[in-house]
């Protein structure tokens, strides 16, 4: 278990530039150095100091390159960072780690940027990440922290190293990946390292020959669209397709190359409106005609979004306007692919984003499909559906829940849920039966007349389980009936 020190601000007393003068191609006078194993190298007089104050060797693991310059700064890399000096800077400022995180785009921070405060640090992590010095020398979170089955660990991507534990090691062990072995590539193969770094984009299916991770990346990533939940798979139509948590992408056999979003709003049935003419008052709104002077009205803000990744071309075209859930306190507007969700209350730079339809689209995919990168941090998940997504008032509804083993995705039996539905602002409980031996169950929910149209019934769905925290989700239907 690694016991990290906190930074002190170095004294360095003017010595560093005659140090690095003597260390020039490595030689020193004195003593010949002891034999270092292949591809490791001893840590250049220059950053002595810097690299044993960090932790040295048993945090940052060996230096596998000699000094070398960057933007006029010189730099070695250990094992798992890059360590750095910029000799027209004083006190502690003249010493840092390299942001190799942040320049690999790791952590899925490719396209638009998602702000350090939306990432929550690993509570395990934390002490090690203030006693280190914080966002200032570790730099800020690039990734909520992530299980790892595939390599058995807990992980977490920062702008300046990667911090893991292994599954079998005890709460507050800390490790660094080898982000200084990675991006130091060709130049420092001599240096052999069992521990694999896993990609240039962790917990995505990017070693997959396919160009779905290409075509993301170009119209805003995994930041934008979610975590791949499965991998690629062939449907019965021949098409090859991949399921994110907030988008469906496939390709057809006709053409390989060009791959585009499935139009999963209609698939789901996603409330939809037929079109109206354009009403002045909406505010700030543009007005999208789809035919004979009707269309919808899309907030400036969505129409925004949508032209920074990818144009409707992607997004397909409106299928309802605006629609208020006061329960989940969002304004969701849906097009051909996906939803568009606005949070009033969140930055700003984080008020619209998409919903996660990929997700809910599982319910109707071969289960075959989902692969580890679905797992997630509970052991346990559930899926809501309904089934009408609309209906009238007069008619009853029924609640399906499948609760699974995440990972495995196998169903679980004998598990109750609680379902919570929130109509004009009163609350009422229903209690499903046990879950099947395919870890279905569902439950009928009265009809509820009286109640006008384009009213959203939010409900929520909880297991009743001896857990540590409430294993919930939430779901909406409307009422809807044709005048």
């Amino acid at each position: 278990m690694v016991k990290p020190k906190r930074l002190t601000g170095l004294t360095f007393l003017g010595v560093g530039l005659a140090l690095f003068l003597l260390s020039g191609c490595g030689g020193q006078s004195g003593p010949a150095p002891t034999p270092t194993p292949p591809g490791t190298f001893e840590i250049d007089p220059l950053l002595h100091e810097y690299y044993q104050d960090l932790g040295g060797q048993e945090l940052f693991g060996p230096p596998i390159s000699s000094l070398i310059t960057r933007n006029n700064m010189f730099c070695q890399y250990t094992a798992n960072a890059l360590l750095c000096q910029n000799p027209l800077q004083t006190g502690s400022n003249r010493y840092f780690l390299w942001p190799i995180g942040k320049e690999l785009g790791v952590g899925g921070e490719q396209g638009e940027n998602q702000p350090a405060s939306s990432y929550e640090i690993f509570p395990d992590f934390f002490p090690f990440y203030q006693n280190m010095g914080g966002a200032a020398v570790l730099g800020a979170p690039l990734s909520n922290p992530v299980y790892n089955h595939d390599a058995q660990r807990i992980e977490q991507h920062f702008e300046r190293v990667g911090i893991y534990r292994r599954f079998d090691e005890p709460a507050g062990t800390v490790h660094l990946l080898p982000y200084g072995k990675y991006n130091c590539g060709e130049a420092c193969s001599a240096y052999r390292n069992e521990l694999q770094f896993g990609g240039v984009v962790p917990y995505t299916n990017s070693q997959i020959g396919t160009p779905f991770s290409v075509a993301l990346d170009q119209i805003g990533g995994e930041t934008v669209f979610g975590r791949a939940l499965t991998d690629p798979y062939q449907t019965a139509e021949g098409d090859l397709e991949q399921i994110y948590e907030n988008v469906v992408i496939y390709t057809s056999p006709s053409n390989p190359t060009l791959a585009r979003f499935r139009p999963i709003s209609r698939l789901l049935n996603m409330h939809a409106l037929p079109p109206a003419p354009h009403d002045p008052g909406k505010g700030k709104v543009i007005f999208f005609e789809v035919g004979s002077g009707l269309g919808y009205h899309v907030p400036v803000v969505f129409d925004q979004f949508i032209a920074l990744h990818g144009g409707y071309e992607f997004s397909g075209l409106p299928i309802a306007d605006t629609i208020r859930y006061n329960q989940e306190n969002v304004i969701r507007q849906c097009y051909e692919n996906y939803c568009l969700d606005y949070f009033p209350e969140a930055a700003d730079n984080a008020k619209v984003r998409l919903a996660p339809l990929g997700s809910r689209y599982l319910n109707i995919a071969n289960p075959a499909v989902i692969s580890k990168a679905a797992v997630q941090q509970k052991e346990i998940d559930l899926l809501l559906s309904e089934a009408q997504p609309q209906l009238p008032p007069e008619q009853p509804q029924r609640i399906y829940i499948l609760v699974f083993e995440k990972g495995t995705q196998k169903g679980i039996a004998g598990i109750e849920a609680t379902v919570i539905l929130y109509i004009n602002q009163l609350q009422t409980n229903y209690t499903t039966p046990p879950t099947d031996e395919n870890g279905w169950t569902n439950i009928t929910i009265p009809p509820t007349p009286g109640l006008p149209n384009s009213t959203i019934i939010p409900y929520e769905a909880c297991l009743n389980l001896a857990s540590p925290q409430p294993i919930c989700k939430k779901d909406s239907y409307l009422i809807w009936e044709l005048q």
